[in-house]
């Protein structure tokens, strides 16, 4: 199939949605699904076979893009949906593939032009205003609700991420047709990691026989990297061999950070690496002794609990929905979304390492049963699947 795949992104920028639509590309390619994927002026090309990327007018005042809703993706969001228009109207497509808000483009497209319409659903909109602090106000939602009810109605399908956002679309559409489709491992699973690497990386950070504890992803609120510091203050206290290693957020949220450690007097144990490459993320997942998510709230499951899941290292994070979709008991030490229970979590990892061991080999486990690669590249082969079937019976899909 031929497919125009809108994405109101910066692509490609290591975080959240950007990593979803880069598998979903690549799970298309290999497929034998031509894309042409129309997103923002901003991030990195990357080469996919049978994708070519097309970009939006460039704003002589944006070089970035904040997480979350904001005034400037408005802005940005003008220029990418004229362009995507301007390309249906002037080619060939089969399908209409679009992410986030850009779905009101392909619901329209759908409404009056007939085109099939493949929702990918990374949030609730409604939920992400609210969540982001754009606006709490109950007539706001409701009206962002009925936008989201419409929406879903005239999508062919929808693709949720996980099990919360599809029990969100059967409450909005009385005929839901969606499958969930949760993220793969943002890590390269062929990265070999050679030993020299990792005592090279231990002799930069200066870490010896230390317990390495390993945070990756974003700085934003919602992720509880205040909670995580807080937390380390009182692991320190029980157990000193301890280095907390924090990869990923911008220049300035680093910074932040690092000051708030110093007064908490963690900052001799903490490293701030700031945003690291991608093809790198294996060797810190070796690094490391255990793996934590310490999010605070937030219903979606984070990409980097699918990466955890298949490193072979125990797992420390709160426990609320944001990761209990995927996580439980058995697989990982899930704990009260305060600092103090934090701490306990992870020192009782520390103090018994058997406990960890069973722990990720449980969670190897599961990855390799419910989230691995084939499973997610077979679901989304059900949803073009769907597509092509009706398009061949000359049904509207």
């Amino acid at each position: 199939m031929k497919i125009l795949m809108i994405a109101p992104e910066p692509f490609f920028q290591p975080r959240g949605t950007p990593f979803s639509e880069y598998h979903r590309l690549k799970a298309l390619s290999k497929l034998g699904h031509e894309v042409d994927f129309i997103t923002y002026p901003i991030g990195e090309n990357v080469d996919i076979a049978r994708v070519t990327i097309y970009r939006s007018l460039k704003l002589p005042f944006v070089d970035n893009v904040k997480i979350g809703p904001s005034f400037v993706k408005i802005l940005l969001d003008i220029p990418l949906f004229i362009q995507a228009l301007w390309m249906v109207l002037t080619r060939h497509y089969d399908c209409i593939h679009t992410h986030e808000e850009a779905v009101i483009v392909g619901s329209l497209l759908r409404k009056f032009f007939g085109y099939a319409h493949v929702y990918d659903m990374h949030s609730s909109l409604p939920e992400q205003m609210s969540n982001f602090g754009i606006s709490r106000s109950p007539m706001l939602f409701k009206l962002g609700e009925s936008i989201e009810r419409w929406v879903l109605k005239h999508s062919s399908k929808t693709i949720v991420i996980c099990p919360y956002l599809g029990e969100r679309v059967e409450k909005l559409n009385s005929n839901p047709r969606y499958l969930v489709i949760e993220n793969v491992p943002v890590t390269d699973g062929n990265r070999v990691v050679e030993p020299h690497e990792i005592t090279t990386l231990q002799q930069k950070l200066d870490i010896s026989n230390e317990v390495v504890i390993l945070y990756t992803g974003t700085m934003e609120p919602y992720q509880g990297i205040d909670l995580l510091l807080e937390s380390a203050k009182h692991v320190s206290k029980c157990y000193e061999k301890v280095r907390y290693v924090i990869v990923g957020g911008q220049p300035e949220q680093v910074e932040q950070k690092r000051e708030f450690a110093k007064l908490l007097g963690v900052d001799k144990i903490t490293h701030f690496l700031g945003q690291q490459p991608v093809e790198d993320m294996p060797l810190y997942m070796q690094l490391a002794d255990i793996l934590v998510s310490p999010r605070n709230d937030g219903k979606n499951t984070p990409l980097k609990i699918y990466s955890y899941l298949k490193s072979g290292k125990p797992i420390v994070a709160t426990n609320i929905l944001t990761h209990t979709q995927v996580l439980h008991d058995e697989v990982a030490v899930l704990t009260e979304n305060n600092a103090e229970a934090f701490a306990e979590g992870t020192l009782k990892l520390i103090n018994d390492r058997e406990f960890g061991k069973r722990l990720a080999e449980n969670a190897l486990r599961l990855s390799e049963e419910k989230y691995s690669y084939e499973a997610y590249l077979e679901k989304t082969a059900q949803v073009y699947h769907y597509v092509e079937n009706s398009l061949s019976q000359g049904a509207r899909p």
